[in-house]
């Protein structure tokens, strides 16, 4: 028998030294590593996602529709996506089991469930199912978790490569990163809005109809639209609650909306009509709050695309805000997060903090001071001035540019916009004495 050489071993050595360290070589590069925690601005939550290696991941949650989200991508060496994690966080879902929910999600991919499971994360359980395209190589991990104050947290993993295993390995990863604790600010929020509902707002009313009028101006302090907000209480039952509200920006804005509302004492139950008209259109949108918390929304000319949504407890109608800052400075809460159920049925978060005043403030007639901070990402702000009496006289309103909401009367706003003087009379009720 021949014998190899010390030279041929020596270089099949090398060759066998070499595969290895290409293949390690190959793993390092395609290695999944994680990023810090992406936390939530309007809740204790923060998760970890997919980054480095041909994965781009987002660095803060978008608001969008009533949810939060944020995600990551794997692009291919073609810039094409071939796995995806994404992460959502929903401010009013149905209350419907977790079953339930992974089945109507397989329902609406058209796949089918494989394989089902649960994985704790802390005191979270997050119920999850495999998910395959019967028509396309394409899998989803699905997974879904209870949060306090009725909310929701739903993770996403899909990829089309055919490695299930790694698809696995980033769903239970991304699952176990969640951080959640209960948010003492949201329940502070939802005691002081169960205390409203306690009070009704026709305890807020004193058996008085309620008006409230303001002025907007523009940064140079020149008037370009007013609000009118009109409350009335002692209406005919379930709805003993009814207001209207207007809305206009002059020109160049050219807006208009006007709301109708009506609801029962606690808004366990109401229904928001909004007709908004501008230059690009016109629009009208119906808001409906049924027993127990389920509010519908949806374009009255649209009826096939309502929306359903299931609304915790620190929920408030926008027409009622002002009855929730009193509440909050009667009570001992210095900062609480609340839900604002705006006119359009958007549910928009906001932190409310009470301002000291002890330093004085150049305002006449201000007796308080709040700041609602808008919790959507955009860094939106409203500053509160109210008088002794816990009503508005005063907003400063901070968006793209920071305008101004006066207190005014009837007769100033039909002098700075006389094309809307009928309007403003009859939705007032002023009657304006007639000249000789």
């Amino acid at each position: 028998m021949k014998r190899p050489s010390a030279d041929k071993i020596a270089l099949f050595g090398f060759l066998v030294l070499a595969l290895i360290t290409a293949h390690l070589v190959i793993i390092s590069k395609s290695a999944v590593t994680f990023s810090e925690p992406i936390k939530l601005i309007c809740d204790d939550l923060s998760v970890s996602l997919p980054s480095g290696n041909g994965w781009q991941q987002e660095s803060q949650w978008r608001y969008y529709e009533n949810t939060f989200a944020v995600s990551s991508i794997f692009l291919s060496s073609r810039g094409s996506v071939t796995a995806m994690t994404n992460c959502r966080y929903l401010l009013a879902p149905a209350k419907t089991a977790a079953d339930t929910q992974l089945r109507r999600k397989a329902l609406a991919v058209n796949g089918i469930i494989e394989k089902t499971g649960q994985i704790t994360a802390g005191k979270l359980t997050i119920d999850w199912a495999l998910i395959k395209k019967q028509a396309m190589p394409l899998e989803m991990f699905f997974g879904i978790a209870s949060l306090a104050n009725n909310r929701q947290i739903n993770i996403e993993v899909l990829q089309s490569a055919g490695n299930t295993r790694l698809a696995e390995s980033l769903f239970k990863n991304t699952a176990k990163s969640l951080k959640f604790k209960s948010n003492p600010l949201l329940e502070a929020g939802a005691k002081t809005i169960a205390e409203i509902k306690n009070k009704q707002i026709s305890g807020f009313l004193h058996n008085q109809p309620y008006e409230s009028l303001f002025i907007i101006r523009d940064t140079k302090g020149n008037p370009i639209g007013f609000t009118m907000d009109m409350l009335a209480g002692n209406q005919p039952t379930p709805f003993n609650i009814a207001g209207t509200s207007s809305f206009y920006l002059g020109r160049p804005y050219a807006q208009r909306q006007i709301v109708s509302f009506k609801s029962d004492g606690g808004f366990d139950e109401f229904i928001c009509r909004t007709d908004f008209g501008s230059i690009f259109g016109a629009r009208t949108t119906e808001v409906r709050l049924d027993k127990p918390a389920v509010m519908t929304v949806g374009k009255l000319n649209l009826p096939e695309q309502k929306k359903i949504y299931h609304i915790g407890p620190a929920a408030i109608p926008e027409f009622f805000t002002e009855q929730l800052f009193s509440q909050m400075l009667d009570g001992s809460y210095e900062q609480i997060i609340v839900d604002i159920i705006e006119t359009d049925g958007k549910i928009v978060p906001v932190l409310i903090s009470k301002i000291d005043t002890a330093g004085g403030d150049d305002e006449e007639n201000t007796a308080y001071l709040l700041n609602m901070e808008i919790l959507d990402g955009q860094g939106f702000w409203q500053k509160i001035y109210l008088n002794s009496q816990k009503q508005i006289v005063k907003i400063l309103l901070q968006q793209k540019d920071l305008y101004v909401f006066e207190k005014t009367d009837v007769e100033n706003i039909v002098k700075e916009f006389p094309e809307q003087a009928d309007y403003v009379l009859k939705q007032s009720g002023f009657r304006q004495k007639s000249k000789p």
